[in-house]
């Protein structure tokens, strides 16, 4: 079983994962010296990048959560052109 996505080992697995990734990307692209240069603030953009789509899937699964919650009173409902 995963360790609950708001854990420290949940990061952890996150950081490691992407870590690996960033090094893989690096490894694979053979960058010539002038490209290394530039490498930094690209790999920066990464972890950025990471990060905001961790934010914005825990904002999700928050969100899920309260229009599970808004949809109860809606079951019985009729769909049409005369709402509940």
């Amino acid at each position: 079983m995963p360790p609950p996505a708001n854990s420290a080992a949940s990061r952890a697995l996150i950081k490691a994962f992407t870590d690996a990734r960033i090094a893989a990307l690096r490894a694979g692209l053979q960058l010539t010296p002038d490209q290394e240069k530039n490498w930094p603030p690209f790999e920066q953009a990464l972890r950025d990048l990471v990060k905001l789509h961790q934010q914005r899937k825990h904002e999700r699964e928050a969100g899920g959560e309260q229009r599970s919650r808004r949809l109860i009173p809606l079951i019985g409902c009729s769909v049409g052109p005369t709402p509940c």
